[in-house]
Parts: C-alpha cells; structure tokens; sequence
C-alpha cells in the first residue's frame, strides 16, 4: 500500500468550513494557503427569489385584491423576521446549532405553498376570512421553523414577539383582527393529519 501512494498524479482535495465563531475554530493560515479560496454570501435580495414563487402558488387573478396585498407582504416580513432573529440570537458554543440561513427561509415558503386554494378560501375550521387565515398560516410556519429550533422558553417567547410585531407592522390593515385573533394564550397550530371520522353502516368509526 505505501508504494501505490508514487502513482498518484494530480489530486485535488476539496474542504468546506463555516465562519469561524460559536465554537467553530478557525484553520490555520499554514493550511488554508493550500487551497484556493472563495467565500459564498446570501444574495443581495431574497424578495427577488421568494416573492415570485408566491406569486406563482397564489394567482393573483384567483384571490381578491386584499389577499394578494397579504401576499406580497409575505415575503417582506420573512425577510424582516430571518434577519432579526439571525441578528440577535447568536450561535454560542452551547447553542452551536443557532444558525439561521436560507434553509429556514426555504421550510417557511414551502410550508405556505403545499396549502391548498380550497382550504384557504373556506378558512379551514378556523372560520378566518382567506386574509386572515394565510397570515394564521404564516405565522405558525414561522414559530415551527424558528422558535421550534430554540432551547429555552425566554428565547421563543422573544421570537414569538417578534412574528406578533411584525404581523402588526406588515399587515396594518388587518391590525383590529391580528390583536383579537392572535392571542399567546390561544395559539393556533396548523397540521395536515386530522381528518373527519368515516363511518360505517352502523354508525362505528372505521379505523
């Protein structure tokens, strides 16, 4: 084995590393001299990437005037929302994993694209206007991708302030109904298991 090492003509290697900090090291200069180097960085605007793919989900000429005004503040306040969260609540080497990149943009659109047009026009069995119901929809993908990812009770409570601020501040025509809808101690949760009970002929559920 040691002699077939002799043979081995133009290899490359390939290393990927994260910024250093939050108990990541930083390589050695020695080392990293070795390798030619690029940095990647988030693009200039994300809006230009997740607004059309709304746009694209929820037709503007399907939804009233007010729903596509909802629509096109999506995208704004995630953005908002991912930069303040990512701003303030800093990877520490016991919180390693508090890394907020464009992943979790990606889970909250795709949670807001895979709902149906007839569910957001009944408003489900929430019985909210379809406005409401997406800004509903919206928040909840925003506490499962963010405040689900948090270790400590102060933490989500501090993101959970977060989204209800920015609701209010992106959403100010729905500002009445975001206060008496969206109370901390009603929370409103958003699955796609629950289904009515199919019965058979004498009235037994069918498993």
């Amino acid at each position: 084995m040691r002699g077939n090492f002799k043979n081995i003509k133009n290899l490359s290697y390939i290393g990927a590393m994260q910024h250093p900090g939050g108990g990541k090291n930083d390589v050695p200069n020695r080392v990293k001299r070795q390798f030619f180097i690029f940095n990647m960085v988030l693009p200039s605007s994300v809006e230009l990437i997740y607004g059309p793919i709304l746009k694209h989900i929820f037709k503007p000429s399907k939804y009233s005037a007010e729903f596509n005004k909802v629509v096109d503040g999506l995208t704004q306040g995630t953005v908002k929302l991912w930069n303040k969260v990512k701003n303030t609540l800093l990877p520490t080497p016991a919180k390693f994993h508090y890394v907020f990149n464009m992943r979790e943009l990606s889970r909250i659109f795709k949670g807001l694209c895979g709902v149906r047009r007839d569910i957001v026009l009944s408003g489900s069995t929430l019985g909210f206007k379809p406005e409401i119901f997406l800004i509903a929809l919206w928040r909840h993908e925003c506490e499962r991708v963010f405040v689900d990812k948090l270790t400590n009770n102060k933490e989500k409570d501090q993101v959970k302030n977060y989204i209800h601020e920015i609701s209010l501040e992106t959403f100010t025509q729905f500002e009445s109904e975001i206060l008496d809808k969206f109370k901390k101690e009603t929370p409103i949760h958003f699955v796609d298991f629950l289904r009515e009970d199919v019965k058979n002929e004498e009235g037994q559920v069918e498993v």
